[in-house]
């Protein structure tokens, strides 16, 4: 699981389905989130998460602000 905290991120997946799992930072609870073919997701910043391929493989487009590995962080649950 990781966050960004400047990085704001999209997902439109192309095949498969796409299990985003996300950590309420208020309560430690993950929730799940999946979106299918043709579905979009917005990441909010500062919101931990962590990207699963769901009954397989799994196509999608990423679009992002610009992207800093200095802006990565790492979450363990």
């Amino acid at each position: 699981m990781h966050f960004h905290v400047n990085k704001h991120e999209s997902f439109y997946i192309l095949e498969g389905k796409l299990q985003i799992d996300i950590l309420n930072t208020a309560t430690t609870k993950t929730h799940s989130k999946t979106i299918k073919k043709g579905e979009v997701f917005c990441m909010h910043r500062v919101t931990p998460h962590k990207l699963i391929a769901k009954d397989g493989p799994v196509k999608f487009i990423e679009t992002s602000t610009y992207h800093e590995d200095s802006d990565s962080y790492r979450v363990w649950i």
